[in-house]
């Protein structure tokens, strides 16, 4: 169904939408890997300096650490739900392509056809290339996806909150919550200190 909408939209321009659809969603994908590693990838001292810079940008990134586990689980969900519009969309899209070519008979070809292309471009656009980026360059990465991860952040908070709860309900139930708890001082001290005004100037 979600198919043949889209395609009985072809005559009123619905293909421009489609491909427009696609990069739009290729971009945020891009930009949510991105702040995946970015974000989690700077060490505590850099974290420190980020709230005395004056660029608004490099605050909100502090802002969004300061509530690491929801922020992670917000940029998963986000993550997870481009991705699956990303395969929906493509799929119409080849089919398409396939349906005008006219020498695709038969569905099993079309999946074998299918199935390497999609898994390819959110390998390469999704995941590899943007990982790569942001693990060369956190600081840099991490400021140039803060928009899309404070999107993602506010749109499936309450999601990543319930998501969060539910993984300390399993860790304290396993033996593994002191461990984390720990971890997650660290980090809210690190993003809370201040730094010489000296040090700043590193970064």
């Amino acid at each position: 169904m979600f198919r043949t909408c889209l395609l009985a939209a072809e005559p009123q321009g619905g293909g421009l939408l489609l491909v427009l659809a696609i990069i739009l969603l290729l971009i945020l994908s891009f930009f949510i890997s991105t702040a995946e590693v970015a974000f989690f990838s700077m060490n505590y001292k850099e974290v420190s300096l980020l709230k005395t810079r004056k660029d608004s940008s490099w605050k909100r990134i502090a802002e969004l650490l300061e509530e690491p586990g929801v922020l992670m689980a917000s940029l998963r969900i986000a993550g997870i739900v481009v991705n699956i519009a990303l395969v929906l969309l493509l799929s119409v899209f080849i089919d398409h392509i396939m349906e005008q070519d006219g020498q695709w008979p038969g569905s099993v070809w079309k999946w074998l056809v299918k199935i390497p292309v999609i898994t390819l471009i959110l390998l390469l656009l999704g995941s590899l290339l943007p990982r790569l980026r942001a693990a060369q360059n956190p600081l840099r990465a991490a400021y140039e996806s803060v928009q899309v991860a404070e999107l993602a952040f506010y749109l499936f908070r309450r999601m990543a909150l319930v998501m969060v709860r539910f993984s300390k309900w399993v860790e304290a139930w396993s033996g593994g919550a002191p461990a984390q708890a720990q971890h997650q001082v660290e980090i809210e001290e690190a993003i809370r200190s201040t730094v010489p005004e000296e040090e700043e100037q590193r970064l």
